[in-house]
Order: structure tokens, then sequence, then C-alpha cells
């Protein structure tokens, strides 16, 4: 919405009786109303700035991340939230629609996501952004039960209350509808936002979230000691970069398309041996050693003797690097007690559990999320089948568990899993890649091609979406279009059409076969 008739109707609680004020004098009530945030008293938030941006501007760079162009005025509110959680909420001057949008932030977090509310107040929401409590180079707040509580799920919940609290004052009424979107550590705070605090948000999108943090550290701290612990045994990234090619060439075309893209690696039946010294004719092999370490790598994490994940799927290659930084704090302070600890030591069957137990609320694995169904709640989630960084079977099994569980409590369909071929963490690699997903400020709100958009028409004309559809883009022209199918169906290409089109796809679940 935007107009005279928006400013109307959003600012009458503030009106007098007299007629409803022209766009400009409603413009100008909210400016005065923005500077008045920083005098207002909203219970613990300290408000160190509140201005009005100009209509086209530019959001400050994040370490690692570029700045923002913004095309939308917004009066800009930025504090803190119970003395260390930093936040930013963005109002739109003009052409609110009514709606709040909540964005998550990946990784160590410690950064505001710009990127999301950008593109959210360019399509009239109101947004905010936490950074969870500390800033981006800080990992020592695991160590604080307090500063942890903030980053595994509270932090968020205090940012809807805020949030909510300020736009309503700022427009005279309360947001119709509440949405939250994150990918990757953003992921796995939307999925707490469903399970802890439901009546938060209306409808949430979670993305490539690491359900466990804990676990995910552990098989990211533990692919980087091979080479640490036995450089003979390393596998350079040349080498991994060829094993993924080797594993694509044997099951690209299941989906009847030669396209460098796996439709379904979990069905692709690959052997890494096939790489081995003396039985290739590829410029790249596999010594003895290097195989065992593909081999443990790719394999499942074990705790105790119990697999804690799945392992790597075919044509996915580990995160490389030297041990994260976050893996080392987890089990330095929680296993060991020593901020110093050297990670070359590391063993999961005895540092593992104290670190589960030292970060209670940290899991996004809680199932019965009927409080969040029951009220007509919207969950969509999505995960790059190539993903490197957080693995795609444990989400998948996660959402059919919660499906599993609402249904048992009669509450009616609530979630959607999308699964991306070809595309990495987040975004990226061979696969389309752009759907609307956090990050994407490239593709049209529609709700065929964008997810946000799709959820929004969810909750509120109750129509589920069925398939998607995502582009690859590349120098801002579209190279190529693929349906994306609601689990468990998979994209089937046709036989006919041009295998550059969406249109020449077809959803089918597993048991239907490959082709019509």
């Amino acid at each position: 919405m935007a107009g005279a008739a928006t400013a109307a109707l959003v600012t009458a609680p503030f009106m007098s009786a007299a007629a409803a004020p022209t766009l400009d004098a409603a413009v100008a009530a909210r400016v005065d109303r923005c500077a008045a945030f920083a005098a207002s008293g909203f219970k613990g938030v300290q408000v160190d700035k509140a201005e009005i941006t100009p209509s086209v501007w530019t959001s400050p760079a994040v370490e690692g991340r570029n700045a923002q162009p913004v095309a939308a005025g917004v009066c800009r509110v930025q504090g803190r939230i119970d003395g260390d959680i930093g936040f930013e909420v963005w109002l739109p001057v003009d052409g609110w629609n009514g709606r709040f949008l909540g964005t998550g932030v990946g990784g160590n977090a410690g950064y505001l996501n710009y990127t999301d509310m950008a593109r959210g107040v360019e399509l009239g929401f109101a947004a905010a952004s936490t950074d969870t409590g500390h800033a981006i180079e800080d990992v020592s707040w695991v160590a604080d039960p307090r500063r942890a509580a903030n980053y595994a799920n509270l932090a968020h919940h205090r940012l809807a209350e805020v949030s909510k609290a300020m736009l309503a004052r700022y427009y005279g009424e309360p947001a119709k509808h509440a949405y939250f979107i994150g990918c990757s550590g953003g992921g796995r705070q939307a999925l707490k936002v469903v399970q802890d605090f439901p009546a938060d948000y209306d409808g949430v999108i979670a993305g490539a979230p690491g359900l466990d943090l804990v676990t995910l550290s552990a098989r990211h701290l533990g692919a980087s000691l091979h080479a640490l612990r036995d450089p003979e045994a390393a596998v350079s990234p040349l080498a991994w970069d060829a094993i993924a090619r080797a594993a694509v060439m044997t099951c690209d075309a299941d989906d009847g398309v030669t396209d460098g893209v796996v439709a379904d690696p979990a069905s692709c039946r690959f052997d890494p041996a096939s790489l081995a010294c003396g039985t290739t004719t590829s410029s790249v092999c596999l010594t003895p050693k290097q195989l065992t370490t593909v081999r443990a790598i790719s394999a499942p994490l074990t705790v105790g003797g119990r697999a804690m994940d799945p392992g790597l799927l075919p044509g996915v290659t580990p995160r490389q690097g030297p041990p994260p930084a976050l893996a080392r704090s987890i089990f330095g302070h929680l296993a060991h007690n020593d901020p110093n600890w050297n990670p070359i030591g590391f063993d999961p069957d005895k540092d593992v559990p104290p670190a589960w137990k030292g970060l209670p609320t940290m899991a996004a694995e809680k199932t019965d999320v009927s409080a969040f169904a029951k009220r007509g709640g919207k969950l969509i989630v999505y995960h790059g089948l190539s993903d490197p960084a957080t693995l795609p079977q444990p989400t998948t099994a996660y959402v059919e568990a919660a499906k599993a569980t609402v249904s048992k409590a009669g509450d009616p369909d609530f979630a959607r899993l999308y699964l991306v071929p070809g595309m990495l963490h987040c975004q990226g690699g061979p696969g389309a890649d752009r759907f609307g997903q956090a990050g994407d400020r490239v593709t049209p709100h529609d709700p065929q091609s964008s997810v946000l958009a799709a959820l929004v028409r969810w909750v509120e004309q109750d129509q589920a979406p069925q398939t998607l559809t995502a582009a690859k883009v590349d120098a801002g022209r579209t190279v190529f279009t693929r349906k994306l199918c609601p689990h468990p169906q998979a994209a089937i290409y046709n036989g006919v059409g041009d295998p550059k089109s969406a249109d020449s796809f077809v959803c089918r679940a597993p048991a239907d076969g490959d082709k019509e």
C-alpha cells in the first residue's frame, strides 16, 4: 500500500477529530514521532539513535558483507535491548504494508542483517535485526549462560517484542502479520522461534538450519584436524573438487537431463575409491591415506558409538581451512574450561557431551510445534543439496518428524520443505539458487518465484505453496530456471522441453518413476 490513503490509515489514532491529514502532514508527523523514540521508554531498551533516512540511502558495511542500497525512507531506530543485545528497527515513513519482518543472522552472529531488512522495507514491511548480544569477532559468549541463551533464542524473542511495540507506537496500530526469515544460523533461529516462542510470528522461513550447533561444530572441527594430525593424509581443495566432479558425473543424468546438477544425491551411488592412485586416469588421484581421510570425513559423526549425523552426500565437499573459532570456543570453554585450548586433541566421545550440557537451549530439534500450528502459523524450510556447511538430511528428517507430530495433534498442514539441487550453503553453486530466500534481493516478489511472497499468501490467503521457480542468475541475466518441488517430490525432466526452462520439469514423488 502507498499514498495518502495509506498515510490516513496508519496514522488514524494520532489524528484529531478533524479530517485525515494530507500525505505530507502524515509524513511530517512520523518524522516527529521518530525523533521522539530517543526519549521514549520501552522496557529494557536503550535507544541510541532514531532518525529519518533519505528516500535512497546506503546501510553500513558489515565485516565480510557489503553495504546495502536501500530505496526506502525509514525511521531508523538503533539501540540495545537488556543492556547488550544490539538491534535496529526500520519503519517505512510511507507505504507501510501492515507487516513486520524479523531477520536472522548466520554463523557467529554479531552483525545485523541489513540485506533482508533492506528488501523488507522496500516491499513495505517494517523490518528489524539483532546481533544476538555480541560483536562478530567475539566467541567467548559460550562460557556465559545468559549470553549463550541470547544467542540461542532469547535475543530474537526480545527483538520481536520490542519491534512490535515500536511499530505500534509509530503507526498507531499493531502489525497485522509478522514474518521471520533467516538462513544458516538464521535458519536455526527461525526454527527456535517456532519451537520456543510460537506467538511471535505468523509465518517463518528457515533456510539451511544447523539443528544442533554442537554436533555441527564437532563435524567441522574434526574435518579440519586431519591435515594437522597427518599432513600426508591431507586432501587438497583440488582433490575434493575432483571427488565432487566425479560424483556428479556418476549421477548427473538420473533426473533425465545432464546439466552438472544431481537432483537427488541421497540416491547417488558413488565410491571415491574410483579416484585411487593407480586405478584412475584422472589428473588427481588419492593415496591410501587420503582415501582414508575422505571416507572418515564423509562418514557419519559418531559420539559414544552413536551416529549423530548421516555424513556427507555424494558430490558435497566439506568446509575446509583451519579449526573454526566458534568450535574452538565451544569445546575449549565447555569441555576443557580453557579459552586457549589446543584443538589438536579433540575427541568427540569426550568433548561433545559436556558441550551439549553447557548449551542446553541451543539445539533446534523440538518436533512438537503444535502451539505454532494451532494458531495458524506457517513454516517453510529450504536446504541446498550441495550444502557443505549444514547437512540437508537432518533438516529433512526434522521437518518430516515435526509434521508427523503436529498431524497427530489434529492440526492442519502447516509446513513445506524445499530441497534445492546443486545449491551450496544458502545460495551459490551450479544449481538454480535464487527464489526469494534469505539474502536474495534479485528475485521479483511474486508467489511463484519468491518463497517470501509464497509465505505471505499462505498466511494471509490460506493458499499453500506448491512448486516454486528458482533461477540461476549471472551478472544480472537469468541463465536457466528450475522447478522446486515440495518434499518428497523431486523435479524430473519431461524429456522434450527446453532443459533450461523450469516448465520442462515435472514434480514426481520417488515412487512415481523417473520419466513420463
